[in-house]
């Protein structure tokens, strides 16, 4: 529930983008703290940055092909994860939130849905 909103007052969609997002943000944050670090040792030490949040290590390097497919079909970076010196922010977000779909992925229950409030959120 949203901070200083009514319980079950807030939309379901937007409490799930709140969670979603401050997740992102924790583990973008967490990585970001040892960017330097991570750029100098490479695809190695970028992947084994997710391995403590319980991810086979098969599934994480199918995450990594996706994403650097991605960055080579959109903008033309080829093996972008070889050249992480070459990173903004914006790219380690889209790992992070690659990574997070996968290991994480959410479903949107209405428990709430018996509330008067809940009514304009619920469409048939």
């Amino acid at each position: 529930n949203v901070v200083g909103k009514e319980e079950g007052a807030s939309h379901p969609l937007e409490d799930l983008a709140w969670i979603l997002n401050e997740l992102v943000e924790w583990v973008f944050n967490n990585i970001l703290f040892k960017w330097d670090r991570i750029k100098r040792r490479g695809r190695n030490k970028l992947s084994n940055m997710f391995s403590g949040y319980g991810q086979s290590q098969s599934v994480l390097y199918q995450i990594i092909d996706a994403v650097e497919t991605d960055m080579m079909d959109k903008e033309g970076r080829e093996r972008a994860f070889d050249n992480l010196q070459d990173w903004d922010e914006g790219d380690l977000h889209r790992l992070v939130s690659a990574f997070l779909g996968v290991r994480f992925p959410m479903a949107l229950a209405l428990n709430k849905q018996d509330l008067p409030s809940a009514k304009e959120f619920i469409k048939n």
